[in-house]
């Protein structure tokens, strides 16, 4: 499956319960802070969900602990 060009958007975040098999998608940029995907992932996940127990990523384990860490302040919980 082929994006649209876009200059704004040109990738998909992807999230994929493992559990439920529940999935959502993301438009995003390449470009994208960590920050930028904490929020991303906040309000297309978090929200109707609720906070995670455990995360997977194929990212490294720095792009994992700056991601938690981003996620726990949009949450306002003190680590």
């Amino acid at each position: 499956m082929c994006l649209p060009l876009s200059e704004i958007k040109d990738i998909i975040l992807l999230v994929v319960d493992i559990f439920s098999k529940v999935t959502k998608f993301g438009p995003t940029k390449t470009t994208t802070t960590i920050a930028e995907t904490t929020t991303l992932f906040f309000n297309m996940w978090v929200k109707h969900h609720g906070m995670p127990k455990v995360i997977v990523s194929d990212r490294d384990a720095k792009f994992a602990l700056e991601f938690w860490t981003f996620l726990m302040k949009k949450a306002k919980t003190k680590l």
